[in-house]
């Protein structure tokens, strides 16, 4: 029964993006540029995607936050400045997967069609990289011809060497064999949250804007 009824809050949820697609409008009802970017969080339960999402957004670190057990979505509004002049508005969805196990599969499901995928993990805790090493042969098995860009993200990099339990340069090497770029944040210090962000969206961006010029920047919609 349990299981029913999430996957009925998925689908509700699920409906309401959808419905939010078609008016092409944000949750806010502020008018969403035509161009969307998907970008997915995935990992383990409590390794700190809401709170990284929170950094995105500007808002504070919010200590004990509770597991993920729906989606959340978020969106940013951006726009690309090319070389040449041209400016182009775009909006980023950001999907917060549930890393609890029971909802893995449903979450799974939910990583199509994303443009780039975050895979976070706790330095700290051993069984988080395992979790992460799961999630990207769940990527490889959802895309079997073209993955999208996913990067490794270790986040907790303000605690104590002591406290660590995976090394930089063990998660590094797995980064490296899997073709991924590798990045150390800190949540709760706000520190490389942005840049790891900003890297993964550089380059999931020309696969919505397949005409890009090789120099652009990206920034906010001020």
């Amino acid at each position: 029964m349990v299981n029913n009824l999430l996957r009925m809050i998925l689908t509700l949820e699920l409906l309401l993006l959808s419905m939010s697609c078609l008016a092409g409008r944000t949750i806010s009802g502020e008018k969403s540029p035509a161009i969307r970017l998907k970008i997915s969080l995935v990992g383990g339960s409590c390794v700190g995607k809401t709170n990284i999402i929170c950094r995105l957004e500007g808002e504070d670190f919010l200590p004990n936050m509770p597991a993920t057990w729906g989606i959340d979505f978020s969106f940013l509004k951006r726009h690309v400045h090319e070389v040449n002049g041209r400016q182009t508005p775009f909006t980023i969805w950001i999907w917060d997967m549930p890393g609890v196990m029971r909802l893995r599969d449903m979450a799974r499901y939910r990583l199509q069609h994303s443009n780039g995928v975050m895979i976070v993990y706790d330095i700290t805790r051993k069984e988080s990289f395992e979790h992460a090493q799961w999630w990207f042969d769940a990527i490889k098995s959802s895309y079997p011809f073209l993955l999208p860009v996913v990067i490794l993200v270790g986040n907790a990099s303000d605690l104590a060497r002591s406290d660590r339990q995976i090394s930089r340069a063990d998660a590094q090497a797995y980064a490296d064999k899997n073709s991924m770029e590798y990045f150390e944040v800190s949540a709760l210090k706000n520190q490389g949250v942005q840049e790891a962000f900003d890297a993964l969206v550089s380059k999931a961006l020309p696969q919505v804007l397949p005409n890009l010029s090789a120099d652009f920047v990206i920034a906010t919609n001020d």
